[in-house]
Order: C-alpha cells, then sequence, then structure tokens
C-alpha cells in the first residue's frame, strides 16, 4: 500500500488502506503504519488535512526517543495548526524537556516569513515559555526574530525590553538600535 501511496492517482486509496490497517493493529504498529504514511506522503497537497490528522495521532501515541523529531516535524510542515503546537508542547512537558518545545518554535520562526505567522508562534511561545521556562534568555533569540519579522509588533518589543533588564543586560542590542533609528 505504501508503494502505492507515491502515485498520485493510487494514493487516496492506499492510504485508506493504511489508516485501516494501523488502527486495527497494537499501538506499535499504529506509530509504524503512521510514520511509513507520512513519509510516503510527504509534500502531497491533497492530503494536507489527512497528514495534519496523522501527525496528531503519532504525537499522541509517541513516547519514545523519537517523540521530539515527530514534534518537530510536524510543527514545521503545520505551523499555524494550534492542535499540533499543544500536543507538542505537551510531549516536552512530559519528557521533561521543555527547551525541545522551545527550540520548535524557534526553527517554526526561522522558516516563517509571514508576520501574522510569526505573531501566532511568539504568543505561544511566550505563554508556554512562562509557565514551563526558568531562564527567559533561552527565549532571546525567538525574540529577536519576532523583532525582525514584526518591528511593529509593540508586546514584542515590550517583552525584549523585559527579558534584557531581568537578564540585567542594558547595553545596546543591534536590533533595537536598528529600529530606534527608522
Amino acid at each position: 500500500a505504501l508503494v502505492l501511496c507515491h502515485n498520485p492517482q493510487t494514493r487516496r486509496s492506499a492510504v485508506e488502506l493504511v489508516e485501516r490497517v494501523s488502527r486495527s493493529g497494537p499501538p506499535g504498529e499504529h506509530k509504524k503504519a503512521l510514520l511509513a504514511v507520512l513519509d510516503a506522503t510527504e509534500g502531497a497537497a491533497e492530503l494536507r488535512d489527512a497528514r495534519r490528522r496523522w501527525f496528531e495521532q503519532l504525537l499522541a501515541l509517541e513516547t519514545e526517543a523519537g517523540a521530539l523529531g515527530v514534534m518537530e516535524r510536524a510543527a514545521a510542515e503545520f505551523p499555524n495548526e494550534e492542535a499540533i503546537w499543544r500536543a507538542a508542547e505537551e510531549l516536552a512537558v512530559q519528557r521533561g524537556d521543555p527547551g525541545a518545545a522551545v527550540r520548535a518554535y524557534e526553527r517554526a520562526l526561522e522558516r516563517t516569513t509571514d508576520v501574522e505567522t510569526a505573531e501566532m508562534l511568539g504568543r505561544r511561545l511566550l505563554q508556554f515559555a512562562d509557565q514551563h521556562v526558568d531562564n527567559p534568555r533561552a527565549l532571546t533569540p525567538a525574540l529577536e526574530r519576532l523583532l525582525a519579522l514584526a518591528p511593529g509588533a509593540r508586546w514584542v518589543f515590550d517583552r525584549v525590553k523585559f527579558t534584557l533588564t531581568s537578564e540585567q543586560r542594558w547595553q545596546p542590542v543591534p536590533l533595537i538600535e536598528e529600529l530606534k533609528a527608522k
């Protein structure tokens, strides 16, 4: 069935078959089937909704070392999907590594050029970090990226000021100086 996923004419039938088979097996087999079908359908725009659903299912099942990779992959493909980010955050916290979610947000911010997406990611990141990250310095790269993407977003500027003040870091930050000059 996975071979058929590569052919656009047979893809839909193959995907339905893989989904039926994966649901009837034990969780370990379900994870393998989901990973395989995600690999086989990468880039298939017509399966976007199905791929999002598969990532959500996989994140709910995943508890092993590969979980963080799945989380990053899902977040990269669906940066605007709240359910994906919620699952990713929960997974990172469960695994005792909230920094993994912060890194996933940073990578998503690095890839986006859309201001609206960047602001949504930034707000989610800050909300998550306020609850789970002890070191505000860990947010500095993401905040600087947000300032670069959305220089008019006052909330980002205020958070950068707050972070720099809490770090007792008052020397000029090049990006802030550049924004002041505009």
